[in-house]
Parts: structure tokens; sequence; C-alpha cells
């Protein structure tokens, strides 16, 4: 209280001075009636502004809360774990598939180089019986 009585002693010095006095300049009112330049609506607004921002941020924040719980983080967390054990099973099963068929592959190639062994035994036979030729200047191996 005593700094409102000293502040109202120093204001009222400084009136009685008798210093030029200052225009006074008109205050328009805010539409409300009160003389303060419509300053009562612009806080208003910001403060009808701040509720509507602080409304949706506590809507998103409890939007997160429900979509984050610990129960979707792990299931999550299973989902993936699972996908990674499952593309490894795949891959270790085609490499066995891999496997088997290169021993189904070395099987073929063997009985197929017996084959091709006989006939070459069978075309050396033939050959040693025919009867071998003179090379003719027109059956020259070069002309043909």
């Amino acid at each position: 209280m005593t700094d409102n009585v000293s502040q109202m002693d120093a204001y009222r010095k400084l009136q009685s001075r008798n210093l030029p006095s200052e225009p006074e300049l008109p205050l328009y009112g805010g539409g409300g009636g009160g003389t303060s330049g419509g300053m009562d609506l612009m806080d208003a607004k910001i403060s009808a502004s701040e509720a509507r921002t602080d409304t949706k941020f506590a809507e998103l924040r409890g939007d997160l809360k429900s979509f984050a719980t610990k129960g979707t983080v792990w299931t999550a967390v299973g989902t993936a774990l699972g996908i990674m054990l499952a593309v490894a099973a795949l891959a270790g099963n085609r490499f066995d598939a891999g496997m088997t068929i290169r021993s189904t592959v070395e099987a073929v190639t063997a009985d197929q180089r017996r084959r091709d062994s006989a006939q070459d035994a069978k075309l050396d036979e033939i050959l040693k019986r025919l009867p071998a030729q003179k090379p003719t200047s027109t059956t020259s191996p070069s002309s043909l």
C-alpha cells in the first residue's frame, strides 16, 4: 500500500508543476463501449486461439497415447522377428533344395558321360573298319 501512496504523491507533484499539457488523443471504443482501443477484442481472440490450440494438442496426445501402448510396440517387434525368422527358414530351404539338385545333376552328368564313352568307342571301331582314303586335291580338308 505504501508503494501506491508514494506513487500517487509523485504523480501529484508532477501535476502541480505547471508543465504544458499534452493534447489528449481520443480513444476509440472496441465496440463494447470501452476505451481500450480494441485491445480487449484482441485479447479475446488470442485467448480463443490458444484454447483451440491447447484442445487440438490434447486430442493429439490422447491419440498418440492410445496408439503407442506397450502392447502395440511388443506386437510390432514380435511381427518383425517372425518375418525375419520366416525369411531365414525359406532361405535355408532354398539352399537345401539347391544341394539336392546338385546331386541329381551330378548323377545325370555321370550317366551321360558313360553313354558318350560307349558311343565314342563304337565310332572309333567303325572308323578303324573303314578303308583309309587318300586325300585328293578336290577333297582336301582346306577346300571344305
